[in-house]
């Protein structure tokens, strides 16, 4: 639930009248201390930078993109390390971030029936714009300020185990007739493929950065069955203290087990 949501029904619950006006200020402030895991939250593991958002819609993922290169500084740019941040100067082409940048990982998945270009869309507008890009709208090959993409399920485990030590197969609603089991199981985001499947959504979302990103090299993005082994697959080949910067988003399910395989839940 997002806050705009969650005024009004908590002051419904507490006091009807209190819909009408501004916020009072036990509310305010109930809003500024509130504390959201996976929202907008920024874990740094010594050299490592895990940008967490759970973002799963057009409105969200935009706002996401532009939280995530508020937060991701460009050569010789002073790192920034709270969640708000000044906007700064970029370099005028990507080449100019030179070996001294941190590598940037996007980890991301959809649930399945979501437009992948539409989000994967959202989430690049915020990106700075590329100069020497020749698409019409500027829009073109922001993308390619990552420097690998990895989609993968919401699987945690290669082992075809999920968070909670669920196996990743179809959820039951046996108590639903088959017309409103087939639209909660549409609308349930906890949904993962398991290892053994396709990953038909996570291809679809290669194939629509792709088109989106169209100079971005294909060897550089990752199709993965699980979270874990997305993990793995990051760090695998990175030198020794080399910063890393990965911004996980895309669904809430996806950054809680990325939380659980990496261990950010303790952050």
């Amino acid at each position: 639930m997002t806050p705009s949501r969650a005024v009004p029904a908590s002051l419904a619950h507490l006091d009807p009248p209190a819909l009408e006006g501004s916020l009072g200020e036990a509310t305010a402030e109930g809003l500024e201390y509130a504390r959201w895991p996976g929202r907008c939250q920024l874990v740094e593991i010594g050299q490592e930078r895990w940008h967490l958002d759970g973002a799963h819609t057009v409105e969200s993922l935009g706002v996401c993109g532009e939280w995530f290169w508020d937060q991701t500084p460009a050569k010789g740019a002073k790192q920034c390390v709270y969640l708000c941040c000044p906007p700064r100067a970029w370099p005028s082409s990507r080449a100019d971030l030179g070996a001294s940048g941190p590598r940037r990982v996007l980890i991301f998945n959809c649930t399945h029936g979501r437009s992948a270009q539409t989000l994967l869309e959202a989430l690049q507008t915020r990106a700075p714009a590329l100069p020497e890009s020749s698409a019409g709208n500027g829009l073109t090959d922001r993308g390619t300020w990552f420097d690998e993409v990895i989609f993968c399920s919401n699987t945690t485990y290669s082992s075809g185990v999920s968070k909670g030590g669920q196996s990743a197969s179809r959820p039951s609603f046996a108590n639903l007739n088959e017309a409103d089991s087939q639209a909660a199981l549409a609308d349930l985001t906890s949904v993962a493929e398991g290892p053994d499947d396709k990953l038909v959504t996570q291809h679809s979302l290669k194939d629509a950065f792709l088109s989106l990103n169209p100079s971005f090299p294909p060897a550089k993005i990752h199709v993965l069955p699980s979270i874990e082994a997305a993990t793995q697959a990051l760090r695998s080949g990175r030198a020794e203290g080399a910063p890393l910067h990965v911004l996980v988003t895309g669904s809430l399910h996806l950054v809680g087990g990325v939380m659980d395989v990496v261990g950010l839940g303790v952050h």
